[in-house]
């Protein structure tokens, strides 16, 4: 599998996805005043959106090649065009309407957030490109490594410890190809629930309505200070668990729910190995968030993606033994080099029950804050219905 085959590959599968006149690198439509408000707000933040044509500032361009990236978004875009919004599911949390863009930016970055006016029920989330292209470029190069996953297609196709430029080494094998892509398509949808949940669990609100916070992103960037209440950072902890539960809720309905071989066909029908695999994809789209390693907010990604898994098992409507020794397995990772390669690198369990125990700690004050979030909820619905 050279470039140019899998450059025609990526373009052959956006192809087959239906072509509508929305952005082709967002999501949703919003009058001229709210996307101008929208655009002014991310430029304060020092980002711009992707115009239609998907083109890289050139100073990003240089990083990537830029056909490449522009068929990886456009096919992500697709995928939550279809699974968000051409499906309905937007429409289940009106009056609340959501759009969403791509920041001109490689930084591996997100953020949900409301506009200024809070009569107004317009909120807005915004992915940078390097989420969609370095997400793709991990689990590329996950399966292009023959020890991961060695049930899976021919791995002797593959050689140990590859190398290359961004999204530039891409199994040979065609079958751990099309898992590498449909791994990558369910790392971008999960990491778009997450935020979908900031705005529609009510997180936004109460932020808002407590520390004056309207927007939320996943690697600090926004110019608003953080608060300096004490009570803040644990707030805040409990608020990123949920979303991610809310994500796995998602995810949980999409995988179950029958329509799993319409999505992503080359990762099988075995439940037990789709948590697994939700999980391993997880965890590489939340490594990708470099700075969440030294932040207080969240939980280790490979904790975040348990709970994550576990929230999408409940979704079956049949039990799916899913135990620690799956948990560890789904951590098999790679960053870029032999020394973290391995099964004896996998997460000892000792680790695992001290993070397990801080992962109980804040569902607990998750548990605390519910009477507070059904209260936004309330208030949300109260001020959008005038």
């Amino acid at each position: 599998m050279n470039f140019n085959q899998f450059f025609l590959e990526l373009q052959k599968r956006v192809a087959q996805f239906r072509h509508g006149t929305r952005h082709p690198f967002g999501l949703g439509v919003s009058p001229k005043h709210i996307s101008m408000e929208i655009d002014a707000l991310l430029r304060r933040d020092g980002y711009a959106t992707l115009s239609p044509s998907g083109e890289l500032p050139p100073e990003l361009s240089v990083l990537v090649q830029p056909e490449l990236a522009q068929q990886t978004m456009l096919l992500a875009w697709r995928f939550l065009h279809e699974l968000f919004d051409e499906s309905g599911l937007l429409e289940k949390w009106l009056p609340l309407r959501i759009v969403a863009m791509t920041q001109a930016s490689m930084e591996v970055n997100g953020l949900a957030g409301q506009v200024t006016d809070p009569k107004v029920p317009y909120f807005y989330i915004g992915l940078h490109a390097g989420v969609f292209l370095h997400t793709t470029d991990r689990l590329m190069r996950l399966m292009a490594e023959p020890r991961c996953l060695p049930d899976i297609g021919n791995p002797q196709m593959e050689s140990a410890n590859r190398s290359g430029e961004l999204l530039q080494v891409i199994p040979h094998d065609e079958v751990r190809k099309n898992v590498a892509i449909d791994l990558a398509m369910m790392a971008i949808v999960t990491v778009f629930a997450h935020e979908i949940g900031h705005i529609v669990r009510g997180h936004l609100w109460l932020l808002k309505t407590k520390f004056g916070i309207s927007r939320l992103y996943e690697a600090d960037s926004s110019d608003e200070l953080p608060p300096t209440d004490p009570h803040y950072t644990r707030i805040r902890q409990a608020l990123e668990l949920d979303a991610d539960i809310f994500a796995g809720k998602v995810m949980g309905t999409m995988l179950f729910a029958g329509t799993t071989q319409n999505l992503w066909p080359s990762l099988g029908q075995d439940k037990r190995q789709l948590l697994r695999l939700l999980a391993m994809s997880v965890t590489c789209a939340f490594r990708g968030f470099s700075s969440q390693s030294a932040s207080d907010f969240y939980h280790t990604p490979f904790m975040r993606a348990q709970m994550l898994a576990i929230a999408a098992k409940d979704m079956a409507a049949e039990k799916i033994p899913f135990d620690m020794e799956d948990f560890r397995l789904s951590a098999w990772l790679i960053d870029h080099g032999p020394a973290n390669l391995g099964l004896n690198l996998l997460p000892k369990v000792a680790t695992l029950h001290q993070d397990t125990d801080k992962l109980k700690e804040t569902l607990s004050l998750l548990g605390e804050l519910e009477s507070e979030l059904a209260a936004s909820h309330l208030a949300m619905d109260k001020q959008f219905s005038l």
